[in-house]
């Protein structure tokens, strides 16, 4: 619960956890149950660390969003931990995957917990979503 105001649900990791197949099953059941069954869910928060290919799984993942209808943002993570041209090609290379199969991309914020980079712009973001669900 933030501020009294909203809640972040921070669900079982998907890709990265290492757990069994049958765990990341239910992990996945869970997930898709959770996000198709929330009506009031505003926003899905993608963590991809950026220092990475984008992922068949996530790229998956994200698929689904858009064919359920999901509103989704993509934060690409751990931005501290590249150079800057590095960091914007492994971005660049990532949305030019995205664009291979979807017209138009949900909004991209870079972040770093580290250097709280991203920071204010996903506060803001979520400012006018929170206006939106209010209205």
């Amino acid at each position: 619960l933030i501020k009294e105001s909203f809640y972040f649900a921070d669900l079982p990791g998907y890709g990265y956890a290492k757990v069994s197949k049958k765990n990341r099953a239910k992990f996945a059941d869970f997930t898709i149950k959770y996000l198709t069954n929330r009506t009031n869910l505003m926003c899905v928060f993608v963590l991809i660390d950026s220092r990475i290919k984008a992922q068949k799984i996530d790229l998956e993942f994200m698929e689904f969003c858009g064919i359920k209808g999901i509103p989704f943002v993509m934060c690409f993570t751990k931005a501290d931990k590249l150079k800057n041209k590095e960091l914007e090609k492994n971005i660049s290379d990532y949305i030019n995957t995205m664009l291979e199969s979807w017209e138009s991309l949900p909004e991209i914020f870079i972040t770093s917990s580290k250097s709280a980079a991203g920071k204010e712009n996903i506060y803001s973001f979520i400012s006018q979503t929170n206006v939106i669900f209010k209205k």
